[in-house]
């Protein structure tokens, strides 16, 4: 069962001209291992995310910096991004702030301003 509200999946965003960065990290703690749906919706989200990514730069519409897609730990980062690419990156992170409306117990996120 969940650890008493402590497990908690951050998601965290960052949008710069051309560029785009999203960290994932932790665990929903919804459900058992193996049973949380929030869990599955943000991994969902994550993978649908960097298969897409993955097309994107493969037509030459960003480059794909090096990332991470593991369970607990996913870092998708792109630069050189066009418009589509741009766009496909926000819709995700539109879908994931729409699931932390529905799900603020288990899912946190946010954008974070780019230094510059």
């Amino acid at each position: 069962g969940g650890g008493g509200g402590a497990a908690m999946i951050r998601a965290e965003w960052m949008r710069g001209a051309g560029s785009r960065i999203l960290h994932i990290e932790g665990h929903a703690g919804s459900a058992e291992y193996g049973h949380d749906l929030i869990c599955a919706a943000v991994s969902v989200l994550a993978q649908g995310l960097w298969e897409n990514m993955q097309a994107e730069a493969a037509l030459g519409n960003c480059r794909l910096l090096p990332g991470r897609m593991e369970p607990g730990d996913a870092r998708i980062a792109a630069e050189r991004c066009n418009e589509k690419a741009e766009w496909i990156f926000d819709a995700f992170c539109r879908a994931l702030a729409g699931l932390a409306r529905g799900y603020s117990d288990f899912l946190l996120v946010g954008e974070k301003k780019k230094q510059d």
